[in-house]
């Protein structure tokens, strides 16, 4: 460990970086020593606010000395940068989806398990108190139906509403959503989908479907739906989960039973943000056993989104092994 506290370096220093950073500076004992973006500008803009050295080439900045890395880039992308980090034998925490192809993230999983690297994946929610007490409400019970949602708007933007390059909301965005439904519901194992561009596409040169809608099978015997659109002006984001005489309804900001009867388990108390605590605090004592997504969990869930665009594209049910 450095002299000076934990020397972290971030690969992209866009928005989501930015978020990272932010809860990274709250941290004691830890420096945000190294900010590298393949935009000059904004890799100078950004170090220069946590006084950090900047780059535009990752392997410079990996041959300053760190001790863990975040890679915080868009889904075309990843594959080399992990492969250097890899090699430097650094911990990583690394953005979803963690690549647009089960390949690169099986060898990417190999070189990980080879060195035994503490890694962390960008699932956040799964460190909210919210899905804490979903977890612990329902431990032991026979789960029926999850049904999940993402309903948002179109992002603009150099990559997102580009298929070759974010792989489409299912595998960007609602990520998230199939992630939580793993973590409360259990392995997935049958995926049948259907996608279709509906309003964008015509005209505005956009490639990723508008609307998507997935049936999962869970090896438990459960059942799932998910359902996404990017149309709307707003975002609509949740889950509910229905077990025998009681239905678990969460959204970001809410978490209810129905019955109102049925109580609640008390947790302790957790934000999205504390990823961050939580995987600097891994690399500094060894003890990964506080992280909720590694890149092998993670790459359960990738191949489960990258399976929804296959069955959509090749009309089947696609069994995942």
């Amino acid at each position: 460990m450095a002299t000076k506290g934990l020397q972290v370096g971030f690969i992209g220093a866009g928005g989501m970086a930015q978020s990272h950073m932010k809860g990274v500076a709250r941290l004691s004992d830890v420096k945000i020593a190294a900010i590298c973006d393949v935009d000059e500008q904004r890799a100078q803009s950004v170090a220069k606010e946590y006084h950090a050295a900047a780059y535009t080439d990752f392997r410079a900045m990996l041959r300053k000395k760190l001790d863990a890395v975040y890679i915080v880039l868009p889904p075309f992308a990843h594959g080399e940068v992990e492969k250097a980090v890899i090699k430097k034998g650094l911990p990583f925490l690394v953005e979803k989806p963690i690549a647009l192809s089960a390949k690169i993230g099986e060898k990417i999983l190999d070189a990980v398990e080879k060195k035994n690297l503490i890694t962390c994946v960008g699932y956040q929610l799964r460190y909210m108190s919210s899905i804490q007490q979903a977890k612990a409400f329902l431990d032991k019970k026979t789960l029926g139906m999850i049904v999940g949602y993402y309903w948002s708007e179109m992002i603009r933007g150099a990559w997102w509403p580009y298929m070759e390059k974010s792989g489409g909301q299912v595998v960007e965005q609602a990520t998230h959503i199939v992630d939580l439904m793993r973590d409360l519901g259990g392995e997935i194992v049958e995926v049948d989908a259907r996608m279709e561009q509906r309003v964008h596409g015509k005209n505005d040169g956009i490639t990723i479907p508008d609307t998507y809608s997935v049936r999962f099978g869970f090896a438990n015997g459960a059942i799932g739906t998910l359902t996404t659109c990017c149309l709307l002006g707003e975002w609509n984001i949740g889950l509910d989960i229905m077990v025998d005489r009681a239905r678990l309804h969460w959204k970001i900001d809410e978490l209810t039973v129905t019955p109102d009867s049925v109580a609640l388990p008390a947790v302790e108390s957790f934000k999205a943000g504390d990823i961050d605590a939580t995987f600097l605090n891994a690399v500094k004592t060894g003890d990964r056993s506080a992280i909720r997504s590694d890149y092998r969990d993670a790459l359960k869930t990738l191949k489960v989104t990258l399976a929804a665009t296959e069955s959509a594209t090749k009309k089947k049910t696609i069994v995942l092994k």
